[in-house]
């Protein structure tokens, strides 16, 4: 098949109807992931692309709920939510090592399990994998987004991001805002004077074309 074929687009570089069909996985020797038949969804599908998930990737979620359309309605993406990857090596060795995700949620920045996250998730998620000239960066960016935990979520600057560009803001997060926050942080990218939207960090260049991983 095809390389092409399985590039993933953003949504706005699709058919200008602005269809949201996907096509799910890309064949790489560079990225090294598999390629997987689109049959294959879930925690079946999470659990083939547990092992490549890296310290410092981004994932992106796309929600079968009504805020989850609202969102994408607005920001003309296809994806409502960020969040991160942080891999806890020391579990190594018992029951393997755990895969969390910090993420702006109501009650603020956390840190979760991601398969706890996914456990009866409706919707599709989708990793963004960090190029490795990007790799120095990946435990600054842990770190950084570590120390946002506790951070309140910035629910004004969430509502005004739906219709308008706001100022990134330190004191407070919302989802994209404070994995964006992480990439300042550690040095990776420029202060940004307008909080991202979901969907829209492709735009950085950091990273390999996204692949569905639930």
């Amino acid at each position: 098949m095809n390389r092409a074929q399985y590039i993933e687009r953003p949504a706005r570089m699709r058919h200008k109807r602005r269809t949201l069909r996907m096509l799910d996985f890309y064949s790489d020797p560079v990225c090294n992931l598999p390629t997987i038949d689109e049959a294959v969804v879930g925690l079946a599908r999470y659990h083939l692309m547990r092992p490549y998930l890296e310290d410092g990737d981004v994932l992106e979620w796309s929600s079968d709920t009504a805020l989850g359309w609202a969102i994408r309605r607005f920001t003309g993406q296809d994806v409502n939510h960020t969040g991160g990857v942080i891999r806890m090596r020391w579990y190594e060795g018992s029951a393997g090592d755990r895969v969390f995700t910090p993420e702006a949620t109501e009650r603020g920045m956390v840190l979760t399990y991601l398969s706890r996250e996914l456990r009866g998730y409706k919707g599709r998620v989708y990793l963004l994998k960090l190029k490795p000239e990007m790799d120095n960066y990946r435990s600054k960016i842990v770190r950084a987004q570590l120390d946002m935990i506790g951070v309140p979520y910035d629910f004004g600057g969430l509502l005004a991001n739906a219709f308008g560009r706001v100022s990134m803001d330190a004191r407070r997060y919302f989802c994209s805002e404070g994995i964006a926050s992480s990439f300042v942080e550690a040095g990776a990218l420029q202060i940004q004077r307008k909080a991202p939207r979901p969907g829209e960090f492709y735009r950085w260049g950091f990273f390999m074309p996204r692949v569905r991983i639930y």
